[in-house]
């Protein structure tokens, strides 16, 4: 088998699990619960953060263009 091939499979073989991992939870009130209290967690509490530091990124990154001397052609 080739590593192209052998990546394909693996791929599926994962691609596989999860879909039956994910059947399984949705089938199961409880875990069904769980999964949409993870859910609500991660959203209300990481997704915030996360922007909050990619906005603070962004603007540095936008300071920093400013200050850089411009390139002239020709």
């Amino acid at each position: 088998m080739t590593t192209d091939r052998t990546s394909v499979v693996a791929d599926l073989v994962v691609a596989a699990i999860g879909a039956a991992a994910a059947l399984s939870i949705m089938r199961t009130p409880p875990l069904r619960r769980f999964a949409w209290r993870l859910t609500k967690y991660a959203v209300s509490t990481m997704l915030p953060g996360y922007l909050v530091h990619e906005t603070k990124r962004a603007w540095a990154e936008t300071a920093s263009n400013r200050r850089a001397p411009a390139i002239m052609n020709g």
